[in-house]
Order: structure tokens, then C-alpha cells, then sequence
């Protein structure tokens, strides 16, 4: 008879300890992952902000793809510096930046090849397309951490995830829940504002409150992806290969 005590934790309960791990490591990386994630949130509102994103100006576009790419870059380099943090070998910055460089074609590919696959499976069956939309997440760690390819981190997540869809699932719902919290935050900020002033708080206060809150919610969630691809790999049993890194 098999006790308690050795019995195999429930997919709640390891998404819960991923989630625990996860927000660990955003406290530990807060230092270096914050300032790059308030940039890559400035970075994302500047089309929005100048007005590019509706307009038809020539090269506008143009703009706008170079600072979504940028916005990828810097979250690549967030990545990057949390899964230095959890290494045993201590990865210089100079580092990360090259890979994080290196790496951005590819995940431009792979964040468009996410996005067809799951808006295909949506079209075709609701199921089909959430079941994708949570199986293929861990193939952005693949790719960044691992070097993979598109195709091997699409096939790789896919593997990975087999027999651990639902804990994956629980995983997003506890991160769906702490964004809400998150900007649950931004709201009471901004009633706090309100009742300090007497007033609505302007454009500017508004906007920089919302920066301040999305760049606290971006290395969160990249701390629990990663603490959850790392989770995967080590379940990961015998007989699920993963292709090497390339």
C-alpha cells in the first residue's frame, strides 16, 4: 500500500509548486528583468502612442514591425537572464545579448507559425485550438534556451505536454488569475490617484501606472513559463525524446 506521503501530486498541485517557483524566480530576477521589461512595454505603446499603428504613412508599418520586433528581443533577453539565474554556470550579460539576437528571427517565425496554428484550430474546432494553444507554449523556451528550430520546438513542446495537458492547463489558469490580480492593482492605483486629487488621473498618470503594472506582469509570466518548461523536461519520460539543440 503506497502512502500518502509518496504518492504522485496531482496536476494542481505541481502547477501549483510551478507557479510558487515561478514567482520566486521573478523576485530573484526582478533587479535585471524589470528595466528590460518597462522598455519592452515602452517599446509596444510607441506605435499606439505616436500614432503609426492607423497610419498609412509610408514606412509606418515598417515602424511598427521593428518595434514589435525589438519588444521580442528584449523579452528574449528576459528569458535569457532568468534561465542564467537558475543555472549552475553564471551566464555573462554579452552573452545573452548574442543569443537573444541570434535567436529573434527564429522566434519571430515561431510567435507567427503559433498563431496560425491556433487560429486554424479555432476555425476548424474550439478543442483543437485550445488544446494547441497550451501544448505548444513550452516551445518558445525550447527555441530560446535550447536552440531548436521552429519545426523541432513545435514538435518538442507537443511531446513534452502529451501526457501533462491538463497541468499545463492549470498552470496558464493560476497565471490567467495573478494578471487580473495584477491589473486589478493598476485599478486601485488609479482610485487612489482619484481620491488623493480629487480628480481623474490624467493620460500621462494613467499611462505610466499601466506601464509600471504591465512591466511587472511580463518577467512574471516569463518566470512561470520557464519554471514550467523546466518542470517538463525533467518529467519528461525515457521514451518521450525531445531533438537535440541545434
Amino acid at each position: 500500500m503506497t502512502s500518502s506521503s509518496t504518492a504522485t501530486p496531482s496536476a494542481a498541485q505541481t502547477a501549483v509548486t510551478v507557479l510558487e517557483d515561478g514567482f520566486a524566480l521573478f523576485k530573484q530576477s526582478a533587479v535585471e528583468c524589470l528595466p528590460l521589461s518597462v522598455l519592452a512595454v515602452a517599446v509596444g505603446q510607441w506605435p499606439q502612442l505616436t500614432g503609426l499603428s492607423h497610419s498609412s504613412r509610408p514606412g509606418a508599418f515598417l515602424l511598427t514591425c521593428i518595434a514589435a520586433a525589438l519588444g521580442c528581443w528584449l523579452l528574449t533577453l528576459i528569458v535569457l537572464r532568468q534561465a542564467a539565474m537558475q543555472s549552475a554556470t553564471p551566464t555573462p550579460w554579452r552573452v545573452s545579448l548574442r543569443l537573444a539576437t541570434r535567436r529573434l528571427p527564429s522566434l519571430l517565425l515561431l510567435v507567427i507559425a503559433m498563431l496560425l496554428i491556433v487560429v486554424v484550430g479555432l476555425a476548424v474546432l474550439i478543442v483543437p485550438g485550445v488544446y494547441l494553444a497550451v501544448a505548444a507554449l513550452p516551445a518558445f523556451y525550447l527555441l530560446i534556451i535550447e536552440g531548436l528550430s521552429v519545426r523541432a520546438a513545435l514538435d518538442g513542446a507537443l511531446q513534452l505536454v502529451r501526457k501533462r495537458w491538463w497541468q499545463s492547463a492549470y498552470v496558464l489558469l493560476l497565471v490567467g488569475i495573478g494578471v487580473l490580480v495584477l491589473f486589478t492593482i493598476d485599478i486601485a492605483l488609479n482610485l487612489v490617484v482619484t481620491q488623493l486629487t480629487g480628480r481623474l488621473p490624467s493620460a500621462g498618470v494613467s499611462g505610466v501606472i499601466g506601464l509600471l503594472v504591465s512591466a511587472a506582469f511580463q518577467p512574471f509570466c516569463i518566470a512561470v513559463g520557464f519554471m514550467q518548461y523546466r518542470f517538463l523536461r525533467q518529467a519528461a519520460p525515457p521514451d518521450v525524446p525531445v531533438a537535440e539543440a541545434g
